[in-house]
């Protein structure tokens, strides 16, 4: 194998071997954020996905109307972010190349 072929191989791996480790840290990539007054808990995955969702007692004295509203707050500031986490690890990655 030429000289030139080698590079070019081990250059691809090395992109391969990157892109791997990148995907790795997107799949395990969390955001977790907690409402003002710390009655809702909401854990989404890096693609803003819901993943956990923690209620403290203090949502009983709630209207079902105010919890849904606290809930979708919460879980859009974690969405947000997350796209940032994700967006972050994507900078590295293109920043490389």
């Amino acid at each position: 194998m030429s000289s030139e072929w080698h590079d070019l191989v081990e250059q691809v791996r090395g992109r391969a071997l990157k892109i791997a480790e990148t995907s790795a840290t997107l799949s395990a990539l969390r955001v977790t954020e907690t409402s003002p007054g710390g009655e809702v808990t909401v854990e989404v995955g890096g693609n803003g996905a819901l993943t956990g969702l923690r209620f403290t007692d203090a949502v009983t004295r709630m209207s079902g109307s105010e919890l849904g509203a606290l809930v979708v707050e919460t879980a859009a500031r974690a969405a947000a972010s997350a796209r940032s986490g994700r967006d972050e690890v994507f900078d590295r990655l293109q920043a490389e190349y």
